[in-house]
């Protein structure tokens, strides 16, 4: 289908909490898209908390959105860093 010169942007995540309103998710990203996370979560009706340039309407100041893993190879190994904030090991 011809998205009109839209670059495709792909993503899957799992959802990490089953007990509240909101949802703490782990998503792994397939393309880097400019603000690929937010416009997809909106789009579906999902924005992330505090993102209210795409919808949010809680009273959080900023977007609830939280890299905890970095992969990248360097000189011949792959390079990995991974850490989670406070509050997601809370959930």
């Amino acid at each position: 289908r011809d998205r009109g010169g839209v670059k495709k942007a792909r993503l899957e995540y799992v959802r990490l909490d089953t007990d509240s309103e909101t949802s703490l998710v782990r998503i792994r990203l397939h393309t880097g898209r400019s603000h690929q996370i937010r416009v997809q979560f909106a789009s579906r009706k999902h924005p992330l908390l505090g993102d209210h340039k795409y919808g949010a309407k809680d009273a959080l100041t900023a977007p609830q959105l939280f890299s905890c893993c970095l992969a990248f190879p360097w000189k011949g190994s792959q390079m990995r860093f991974e850490h989670l904030p406070d509050w997601a090991r809370e959930a």
